[in-house]
């Protein structure tokens, strides 16, 4: 399975030169945790890569909950040697079922970054184009940028509908621009707030991780433009005012 999966990503790379600096993926690195909730079909990834409104209409009525059990219980597996250990996890699709999330994981600790709703709509859309181009002749353009602001709005609205049901000691908040300035800084403040102690030793890995993802085909690389998805600022900002 390893070796299919270096030869699959080896391959994307080959004919996708610049898709590194927007997502750098290979069989030997750490991913998101989204392909656990898709073997439940229950993901945005769905329908943030292809126009499925059918599918996104459904899935906005879906309780995640079987879902996350499933997720749970792959963690379990991938983690039987070290068990002891707190998985950090990351997922776009957390922010539609936090209810669901925190029923399976009640001790979870979330850590929300904030960026100009603006940037992180380009950012998106953009991400889709390149991630589905040569896949579709409906997902394209204005598309891509009518189904982005649906999907995100609706999965930020809910969020933080749901996250106000919770404890405030188990989320905190952090500025994406600080997060990038200082990133170990910005850690620490995470660790701090959640009373946990950041060992040296993991200190140590994260400042190398983090300095190995600013060279060679991890360096970021991405550039977009909301008018290439048929969006201005005044109109991603109005669909997020409030949210």
């Amino acid at each position: 399975m390893y070796r299919q999966l270096d030869a699959q990503f080896t391959q994307h790379h080959a004919e996708n030169p610049g898709y590194t600096g927007l997502h750098f993926m290979a069989a030997y690195e750490l991913e998101e945790c989204w392909q656990l909730l898709r073997q439940s079909l229950h993901s945005v990834s769905y329908e943030a890569l292809a126009h499925v409104p059918s599918y996104a209409d459904w899935l906005s009525r879906q309780d995640w909950t079987p879902s996350y059990c499933r997720h749970r219980r792959n963690l379990q597996l991938i983690g039987l040697n070290d068990a002891e250990k707190r998985w950090v996890l990351k997922n776009p699709s957390h922010l539609f079922a936090l209810d669901a999330l925190m029923a399976t994981y009640p001790d979870a600790l979330v850590v929300q970054t904030h960026r100009p709703v603006e940037t992180i709509m380009a950012s998106m859309c953009s991400l889709a184009q390149h991630t589905t181009e040569g896949w579709s002749t409906k997902f394209v353009g204005a598309q891509i940028g009518a189904d982005a602001m649906d999907t995100w709005s609706r999965g930020l609205e809910r969020f933080n509908a749901a996250r106000a049901k919770y404890d405030s000691a188990q989320f905190y908040d952090v500025d994406y621009h600080d997060l990038i300035a200082d990133p170990l800084g910005r850690v620490a403040d995470i660790y701090r707030h959640f009373g946990l102690t950041l060992s040296d030793e993991a200190r140590q890995a994260m400042t190398t991780v983090h300095a190995e993802s600013q060279s060679g085909a991890r360096a970021p690389k991405h550039s977009y433009s909301l008018a290439d998805y048929g969006l201005t600022v005044e109109m991603v900002k109005e669909r997020f005012a409030g949210l």
